[in-house]
């Protein structure tokens, strides 16, 4: 009778130490650092992904499956440090900054922390948007929003249904992130005008034509904050 040798591998979640955060500023779309530590060895890679999240709901959805309204600002990256910017929450109470950390097994562990920011200041007219990166662009009609500077908020986002061409597929699936999001604030909060609503819809079709999904293999346990 023959035996048979059978090696058995198992891919633990990555060992990462809390987020460590250093503010230049409580107000929003200042600089924010941040990074996590995670434990390394010769077998193991890791790649770093930054998300924000503007609701706690949003996290809740996300963490189970249901939704994702996240976004990306940061994707699979090498480093384990950032310099970021985030505008100020939907209802202005705390805004979610999440950390995935991939390892090249498959696993994930994910770390965050919840940050509340004071309302930056912006100008509500004659705004210049154009040349700052996407990044700032990204952000701003989120706190323009906020502000209820509305010209300001419809400009920049008819700026990116129309004008803003990016050729990197995770910029525009940022873009697209960020139209998503500012539908649902609509929504939610403010009448939208049937011409925005039928731009948004156009512009989401256009765009899962483009976007693939990504599949995750196997997700280890969130830590837990209050």
């Amino acid at each position: 009778m023959s035996s048979l040798n059978i090696k058995l591998s198992i891919n633990q979640c990555p060992i990462c130490l809390k987020l460590f955060m250093i503010r230049s500023s409580d107000l929003a779309l200042t600089n924010i650092q941040i990074a996590t530590i995670c434990q390394q060895s010769n077998n193991l890679s890791y790649k770093y992904q930054l998300r924000i999240l503007l609701r706690k709901k949003d996290l809740t959805d996300f963490q189970h499956g249901a939704s994702d309204y996240s976004l990306i600002l940061y994707p699979f990256e090498n480093q384990n440090s950032f310099s970021i910017q985030i505008p100020t929450s939907e209802d202005s109470s705390k805004t979610l900054i999440l950390i995935e950390v991939h390892d090249n097994g498959g696993s994930i562990i994910e770390l965050f922390e919840k940050v509340i920011s004071q309302p930056a200041n912006i100008t509500c007219t004659q705004m210049q948007f154009e040349k700052i990166n996407l990044q700032s662009k990204i952000k701003l009609p989120f706190q323009a929003f906020n502000k209820k500077c509305d010209q300001l908020h419809n400009r920049i986002f008819i700026y990116f249904l129309y004008s803003l061409s990016l050729p990197d597929l995770n910029d525009y699936i940022l873009k697209f992130q960020a139209i998503k999001q500012q539908k649902y604030f609509q929504s939610k909060q403010h009448p939208v005008s049937l011409k925005l609503v039928y731009q948004m819809k156009n512009f989401k079709k256009s765009a899962m034509i483009q976007i693939r999904p990504i599949y995750l293999l196997s997700q280890c346990q969130f830590n837990k904050k209050d």
